[in-house]
């Protein structure tokens, strides 16, 4: 696994976390870094936080959120999926994710749960009570057209917005994520 210090750069950051999926690769020549400030009202406040996507998405949109696994790999410790979280009525997809997580480096009970695809992340962390300290490091535009905007039943003709970032597990790095978010109207 990487560290913020061992990638330079934004998009160094995207190929290395989509590695191994062409049609993730692609996406990346569509990404334009953003700041938190150039997120439009209705994506900052789902993308800039602390907290786990779970939670965020579930308290924006009033309803509990379901994981789609799309895709996995592993390999050795290093696990990595790429993911949808629908809403649990409406099947809406709100996020549609990449996340690779070190699988020595959270404890067992966990590991199993991850590789079961039961819940999200975010809910099995919580659930087991693990602490974590949600850090993101990048904000960025996606133009809509791209695969990942595929996933999203909305209009696709303008940008998605997401984030890059890191979940440190009882102290430890232990999981990167890639989230792409349906964008909310404030």
């Amino acid at each position: 696994m990487t560290t913020p210090l061992e990638i330079s750069s934004f998009r160094d950051d995207l190929l290395s976390i989509c590695g191994g999926w062409p049609a993730a690769c692609a996406c990346t020549g569509c990404c334009r870094r953003l700041t938190s400030a150039e997120l439009p009202p209705g994506c900052r406040e789902l993308l800039d936080h602390h907290d786990h996507m779970t939670t965020t998405l579930e308290r924006a949109y009033g309803k509990p959120v379901d994981l789609h696994v799309l895709e996995e790999t592993q390999a050795g410790v290093y696990y990595q999926r790429q993911i949808l979280l629908k809403l649990r009525d409406t099947r809406t997809v709100v996020e549609f994710g990449i996340a690779r997580l070190a699988l020595d480096r959270v404890p067992p009970e966990v590991r199993d749960e991850v590789l079961d695809h039961g819940a999200p992340l975010g809910d099995i962390l919580i659930r087991h009570e693990v602490m974590r300290e949600i850090e993101p490091r990048w904000f960025f535009a996606v133009d809509g057209g791209c695969a990942w905007g595929r996933h999203f039943e909305s209009s696709t003709e303008g940008p998605l917005y997401g984030r890059m970032g890191d979940i440190r597990c009882n102290g430890v790095p232990a999981i990167e994520v890639l989230e792409v978010v349906l964008p909310r109207v404030p």
